[in-house]
């Protein structure tokens, strides 16, 4: 072990003693430090251990300094991709990563019915206008609202399906975006590993983190999958035949966990009644902003939240869903939307085809 020699004549220096003698835990100290000092000559194994230790300690704090610089969060993280984000950076109480093998993409787009395309084109059309799937026409809404862009990106909460009535499906595959699809039920997690743009995050969010909550998951994606969520009488599901408990986590939270970038492109928040539920506690300025919207029947509470932070409302899809901008970006995406030519027939539920075998 290696000591400065002017520390240790400090230590050793009779000069001291007074000082030290009028000083209980001095003195202690001196004490045990000749002994320690003494033990430490005599003793050739310890010496080695200490050596050993020494180079271990040095080794520790190179690696933890190379893995610090490796996690660091903001745009430089988020441009590693889905898969080669660190395994232990998702690894956090309460939360444990599922990799799903979902086998080859060729199968996914295969079996993508004709009908699922709106505006009647054909599959793989090389015309991206016309390829869309939102459930009221807000992908190709949005699509026009930022004029087209590339390399957006997009929170999808919930998602349900990787592609019927999906809000942000064409954006991913159209337009290069990447995001964060939240789907609470298992169900839709098998077809939602294909989106290889997203992190798929399978959690019941809510207002706070770790809230005990009840919810509905309904087995059939079909019919009754799409209108599961959190059961409660301020909620569309006032009961359920099967509920099941559960803990929220926030948007927040989730956010930071997938690494976010702090300017949001788009959220897609469509959970059956809880929109209001989710959003009550969410600071829109600190740290995120999400620059557009689209809500299912907002209530009169978020409205006026969304207001208060800076949101006007954009359209009206008339059958309950909304589009928000913020102030920032309003004037110049509103205009890009006034053209009626983003209204799109409405998805069915027994559009959904039967299984090919």
């Amino acid at each position: 072990m290696m000591m400065d020699s002017s520390l240790k004549r400090k230590l050793e220096n009779d000069g001291m003693s007074p000082k030290i003698h009028k000083n209980s835990m001095l003195h202690a100290a001196r004490v045990m430090f000749h002994k320690v000092s003494t033990d430490f000559k005599q003793n050739p194994k310890l010496q080695n251990d200490v050596k050993v230790a020494s180079i271990g300690l040095l080794v520790g704090i190179i690696i933890g300094g190379l893995l610090a610089k490796t996690n660091e969060g903001g745009p430089s993280y988020m441009s590693l991709s889905r898969g080669s984000v660190p395994w232990t950076s998702l690894k956090a109480p309460g939360w444990n990563p599922i990799h799903i093998f979902y086998g080859k993409m060729d199968n996914f787009y295969n079996e993508i019915p004709d009908k699922w395309y709106l505006k009647h084109s054909p599959k793989h059309t090389t015309s991206n206008s016309n390829e869309w799937f939102g459930q009221h026409g807000q992908d190709v809404a949005v699509a026009k609202f930022f004029n087209f862009k590339s390399n957006g990106y997009f929170v999808d909460l919930a998602s349900n399906d990787a592609v019927w009535a999906s809000n942000t499906f064409a954006l991913e595959q159209n337009f290069d975006w990447k995001g964060i699809c939240i789907e609470a039920n298992p169900i839709y997690w098998y077809r939602l590993s294909f989106r290889t743009g997203c992190h798929v995050v399978g959690s019941i969010v809510g207002g706070k983190d770790f809230e005990g909550i009840t919810v509905s998951l309904p087995t059939d994606p079909k019919k009754s999958g799409p209108f599961g969520g959190i059961v409660g009488k301020d909620f569309d599901n006032k009961k359920a035949k099967e509920p099941e408990a559960r803990f929220t986590a926030s948007l927040t939270s989730i956010l930071k966990k997938f690494g976010a970038p702090k300017v949001i492109d788009y959220l897609s928040l469509d959970v059956e009644g809880a929109e209001e539920f989710i959003m009550k506690d969410f600071p829109f300025h600190q740290p995120y902003t999400f620059r557009v919207i689209s809500i299912e029947r907002p209530k009169s509470l978020l409205m006026k939240k969304l207001e208060d932070a800076g949101y006007k409302q954009v359209l009206d899809f008339k059958r309950g869903d909304t589009l928000w901008a913020h102030s920032s970006v309003y004037e110049a995406g509103k205009k890009r939307v006034e053209d009626k030519g983003h209204e799109i027939a409405k998805h069915k539920l027994d559009d959904w085809p039967q299984v090919r075998r």
